[in-house]
């Protein structure tokens, strides 16, 4: 029997394109990526969101998944579907209709979607996140469509070493869970608290680079204090007074092995949870899980580098962050997770803790934290001033601290924005920095706006939660009006 051999030459011609002696450049080369594997064919395909692409498919692709007459036979490329939906986004002015729309593509094309966020990140992140997010988590239940993420609750206990199996990937990296009890501004919101992690997940995806399919947000559903969703016909959750004390961290402890068990070297961010429990649950977990909390981290790593930042711009040295006061308004996890975090950059940078505990001045709705009072849990009786010290509201703390003389035209202010006005004036005579870390709703957008008003060429860095637009303001060096940049 005859055996075909390939001759010598062709192997010889291999190598000679192997040694590029005809100066190819391979690198013009298209590159491919590695294909998606999937089981769905069919409409099933179409149907999940994480592999449709809409009208993008090509020939070859319709027919090895079985959907070729099933879409439309005109093959729209993905850059015509992004200008398309950027078209009804734009042509829309209401934030939460454009919210709707970006998570209607969301639960139905995920390539797109996400294709969207990448390109236009700076214009689609206040959409999906911040400021915006806070109103569709309150419209969270009237607005439900779809589900996406997963929900354990109190009525789960004993079966969630179970219930994590029902997701579908094996391949997590990234979880990002909510209880609900402290929703950016506005408090206890539940269940419909879901619609932080997935916005935030959403942001990671297309900002981090992390595949969408290796994410998963989830809501610790332990009941709701909020009477109004109590008494709510479509709430998605549990209508019941929220778990506190071992039953509630039961709840999590549960949720958390659970999570460890399917997938051990996922990272498990807890994020909003009220300041009771985000720090024991944070000291609890850190040792034996890869997890850390957003609001006390997160933030306070942001403000550290802000305020490094800050000092260099002033012309002072790093290392001098111990000489400064620090005024923190809030005192709840974000307020405390600043605070925590400054300490230990001057801790690091050589200061005895005694006396770098002196720069800080943190006030909650009550006034100045003194240890007089008996509502303080461990971490806030850290900062706290000693017995004894004079009870000071924010705006007492702003006019002893800073000296700034009060002007009789800000009485009809509330207390807070009488004291960030005192902050503006006084920082045309200081070098003052002023990190407006608030809300989510529209008063986001007045702290900069206020600051370029009063402030004009005086040294002020100010630094935002959420993203705010290019705004003019009126300059009274020169009759004119400038624009304040992002």
């Amino acid at each position: 029997m005859a055996v075909w051999r390939p001759k010598g030459r062709l192997f010889s011609t291999s190598r000679v394109i192997c040694n590029n002696d005809y100066n190819f450049d391979f690198s013009q080369l298209k590159q491919f990526r590695a294909p998606l594997r999937t089981t769905e064919i069919g409409v099933d395909a179409l149907h999940d969101p994480l592999f449709n692409k809409g009208t993008a498919f090509k020939d070859g692709e319709r027919d090895r998944i079985r959907i070729r007459g099933l879409i439309p036979p005109r093959r729209l490329s993905m850059q015509s579907q992004i200008a398309r939906v950027l078209t009804w986004i734009r042509n829309e002015e209401s934030p939460i209709k454009k919210n709707i729309m970006l998570e209607d593509l969301h639960d139905r094309n995920e390539t797109l979607y996400h294709r969207i966020l990448v390109d236009y990140i700076e214009e689609m992140a206040p959409i999906i996140y911040t400021p915006t997010v806070g109103q569709a988590c309150k419209e969270f239940g009237q607005r439900y469509r779809r589900p996406r993420g997963m929900y354990f609750s109190a009525e789960d206990r004993g079966h969630m070493a179970a219930m994590v199996y029902n997701w579908p990937h094996r391949d997590v990296h990234v979880i990002v869970v909510t209880d609900g009890s402290r929703i950016l501004g506005l408090g206890d919101l539940g269940a419909n608290g879901m619609g932080i992690p997935i916005g935030k997940l959403s942001l990671y995806c297309a900002a981090g680079g992390i595949a969408p399919h290796r994410v998963l947000p989830v809501t610790l559903d332990v009941g709701t204090n909020n009477e109004e969703l109590l008494s709510n016909p479509y709430y998605l959750g549990l209508q019941q007074p929220r778990l506190t004390g071992m039953e509630y961290f039961s709840v999590v402890d549960e949720f958390m092995q659970a999570v460890k068990h399917r997938w051990p070297n996922a990272l498990v961010q807890f994020e909003d949870f009220q300041s009771e429990v985000a720090q024991p649950l944070l000291n609890n977990y850190r040792q034996s899980h890869l997890c850390f909390n957003d609001d006390i981290q997160g933030t306070g790593a942001t403000v550290l580098a802000g305020c490094l930042s800050a000092l260099r711009a002033k012309g002072a040295e790093v290392t001098s962050l111990g000489d400064e006061k620090i005024v923190i308004a809030g005192a709840g996890s974000a307020g405390i997770g600043v605070a925590t975090v400054l300490l230990q950059a001057m801790l690091e940078q050589g200061r005895d803790e005694e006396e770098a505990l002196k720069s800080f001045f943190i006030s909650d709705q009550f006034g100045l934290l003194t240890k007089d009072r008996d509502d303080l849990n461990a971490e806030q009786f850290l900062f706290a001033k000693d017995k004894g010290t004079e009870q000071m509201s924010l705006l007492d703390i702003i006019k002893q601290e800073v000296s700034v003389f009060e002007k009789s035209r800000l009485l009809k202010w509330s207390e807070q924005w009488r004291a960030c006005y005192l902050l503006l004036l006084s920082a045309r005579f200081l070098s003052l920095f002023v990190f407006g870390l608030g809300k989510i709703t529209k008063s986001s957008y007045k702290l900069p706006i206020a600051a370029a008003n009063f402030l004009f060429f005086f040294p002020l860095s100010i630094s935002c939660h959420s993203p705010w637009k290019e705004t003019d303001y009126f300059d009274g060096c020169d009759d004119g009006r400038r624009t304040v940049q992002r």
